[in-house]
């Protein structure tokens, strides 16, 4: 089993980051006439990160950023990135008190015959926060132990205390009715894009300065029937 490290963000905060979700769909070639078509991939894509580091100036900073190259650059070891994102549903006059949350329902990962319900549908009960609007980030962890990242899409139904969402991408796993939902500390668990590790390794500059980026790609999720 890979251990699952945390990205040392105390010492490697980024001047910019990119979330995006790729592959979740398939578009075919360019037709004669009319737009290219397009299938949804039942499996919803997956997370990419682009993780600009602001600028590596310390000798801990230095050592943090080749410590995790060393470990990220055989493709396989995995890592814990952060979101790092405003739009959570805090409590109205949040003052550094946490957003509680749990499922109230299982949700379901895609599986053929179809599950029990839609994959990409959850029942949120938040406990201690504001009503979600759409476009917030959650963590939940499942039976595997690795943290899966999604974001509500839209608004199904609201029930008192419980909402019922659409999110994007699909669970990754089966998760049981009363899974905390992470909405204070979002993140996902990943694995360096090594394609990326050129602009990766820091190049230097006088000063001992340097900026390197990195892309990280979701790993971990189980595949339908796997």
């Amino acid at each position: 089993m890979v251990t699952i490290g945390r990205l040392p963000l105390r010492l490697l905060a980024p001047s910019d980051l990119q979330w995006r979700i790729a592959g979740a769909a398939l578009m075919g070639g360019q037709p004669i006439s009319g737009a290219p078509q397009t299938a949804d991939i039942s499996t919803g894509g997956w997370w990419v990160c682009e993780w600009q580091v602001g600028v590596l100036a310390t000798l801990a900073q230095h050592g943090a950023w080749r410590a995790t190259l060393g470990q990220l650059q055989s493709g396989v070891q995995v890592v814990e990135v952060p979101v790092l994102d405003a739009l959570q549903p805090y409590p109205p006059g949040y003052e550094g008190q946490p957003i509680e949350a749990s499922l109230a329902a299982a949700a379901y990962m895609p599986a053929y015959p179809a599950p029990p319900a839609a994959s990409n549908l959850a029942q949120i009960e938040i406990a201690v926060g504001a009503a979600l609007q759409g476009g917030e980030y959650f963590t939940v962890v499942g039976p595997s132990g690795a943290p899966r990242l999604h974001m509500v899409t839209s608004i199904v139904a609201v029930a008192g205390a419980v909402s019922t969402v659409t999110v994007a991408p699909p669970f990754r796993e089966n998760m049981d009715a009363g899974t905390p939902v992470d909405f204070n500390a979002p993140r996902c668990t990943m694995k360096a894009d090594l394609t990326s590790l050129k602009d990766a390794w820091p190049r230097i500059t006088p000063g001992f300065l340097a900026r390197p980026k990195m892309t990280f790609l979701e790993s971990g999720f189980v595949i339908p029937n796997d």
